[in-house]
C-alpha cells in the first residue's frame, strides 16, 4: 500500500487508554521520558483554558520497532500505533491523572490553579487532586459531599471543567505505512528542525501585548541597528534589564515591563537608547586609537585587514 498521512482528532481520554493499554507505544529510537515534572500542572492548565496544544505523530505499518519500554506493554495487530512526536505530552498525562510515577497534581477550587504537591498545600483544603476528579468513582464520592448551595453548584462546575480536560481533542498526524527508516527519519527532523523560544522571545511577546506597536515600531528597528553597527552580542533582554531599572531604580519596586504603564516604559525606553547609542559612540571613540587601527577596524574588526574575521 501506498504510504499516506491522516489528520484526526482525537480525544485526550483516548490517547491516555492507549498509552496505557498498549495500543499506542513509544519506540526504542524515541529518548527517555524528560520533562520535568513541574511543567504537568502548565499542561493541565492549557488544557483547562482550551488552549491549543501542538499535533502529536504517529506511524501505523506493517513495519515493527523494538518498543524503547516493557511497561505498558505492548500491544500487537493492525490497532497498535507507534508514538513518533508527543510522548512527554502523553506519558505526563497518563501520570498526572493517575496520581502515579511521582506527579501528583493538585486543583485550586478558589482560584483555578494547577500546582504539584508540597508542603504548603498538602493540608489546604481548598486543593483536591486531580486524579480523584478523573476517577469515575471518587469523583462520585467528592460531589456527593458538595452543599446544595450556589457555592457547591459553583465547586461542581469548575470540578467538571477539570474532567472535561480527557475530551479534549489533539490533531493527531497517522503516519500510515512509511517504512521503519521513514519513521526515524521523521523523528529526527521534527526534533533537529524546531527552533525552541528564548527567553527574550517571551519576554518581548509580552511586551508587545501589554503596549501595542512598541515592539514593532521602535524595538525592532532599534535592535537591527544595533546588529548593523556591529554589536550582534547585544540582545533585548539586556536593554529591558537597563529600561526596567530606569523605570524603577529602587531594586525593591523593580517590575517587568509588560507591568509597567505606557508613559513608564516610553519615557525609560527612550533614556535606555539614548545610552545605548552613547555606549556605542564611547566604544567606538575608545577603540579607534587602539593599536593603530583604523576607527572602522577597531569598530568592526570582522573587518580588519580588509577581510572579514567574524561578529564581535
Amino acid at each position: 500500500m501506498a504510504a499516506n498521512l491522516k489528520i484526526e482528532p482525537t480525544k485526550i481520554r483516548e490517547l491516555v487508554d492507549d498509552y496505557r493499554s498498549g495500543r499506542l507505544v513509544i519506540p526504542e529510537f524515541q529518548r527517555d521520558y524528560v520533562w520535568n515534572k513541574k511543567k504537568a500542572p502548565l499542561l493541565l492548565d492549557s488544557l483547562y483554558r482550551s488552549f491549543p496544544i501542538a499535533a502529536l505523530l504517529t506511524w501505523q505499518s506493517s513495519d515493527y520497532a523494538t518498543p524503547r519500554r516493557r511497561d505498558p506493554r505492548p500491544g500487537t495487530g493492525r490497532n497498535m500505533r507507534w508514538l513518533i512526536d508527543g510522548q512527554q505530552r502523553i506519558m505526563t498525562l497518563s501520570r498526572a491523572m493517575s496520581g502515579d510515577d511521582d506527579i501528583e497534581v493538585l486543583f485550586n477550587s478558589e482560584t483555578e490553579k494547577f500546582s504539584n504537591m508540597n508542603a504548603a498545600i498538602r493540608r489546604d483544603p481548598r486543593w483536591i487532586r486531580v486524579a480523584e476528579l478523573f476517577d469515575d468513582r471518587r469523583y462520585m464520592l467528592l460531589t456527593r459531599e458538595l452543599p446544595s448551595s450556589r457555592r457547591g453548584i459553583a465547586l461542581q462546575a469548575k470540578y467538571d471543567k477539570v474532567r472535561a480536560i480527557r475530551d479534549y481533542e489533539v490533531p493527531v498526524i497517522r503516519m500510515v505505512d512509511h517504512s521503519f527508516d521513514e519513521a526515524v527519519l521523521a523523528f529526527e527532523r521534527i526534533n533537529t528542525l524546531a527552533t525552541p523560544l528564548k527567553r527574550q522571545d517571551i519576554q518581548s511577546a509580552r511586551v508587545a501585548e501589554a503596549h501595542a506597536g512598541l515592539i514593532s515600531d521602535d524595538v525592532v528597528p532599534f535592535m537591527k541597528s544595533i546588529e548593523d553597527g556591529g554589536f550582534t552580542r547585544l540582545n533585548v533582554m539586556h536593554l529591558f534589564r537597563v529600561c526596567g531599572f530606569i523605570a524603577h531604580p529602587d531594586g525593591r519596586d523593580r517590575k517587568p515591563l509588560h507591568e509597567l504603564s505606557r508613559p513608564e516604559v516610553e519615557s525609560a525606553w527612550k533614556a535606555t537608547k539614548k545610552a545605548t547609542m552613547e555606549a556605542q559612540h564611547l566604544l567606538r571613540a575608545e577603540l579607534a586609537g587602539v593599536s593603530g587601527l583604523s576607527k572602522v577596524e577597531a569598530t568592526f574588526p570582522q573587518f580588519r585587514g580588509g577581510e572579514r574575521v567574524g561578529r564581535v
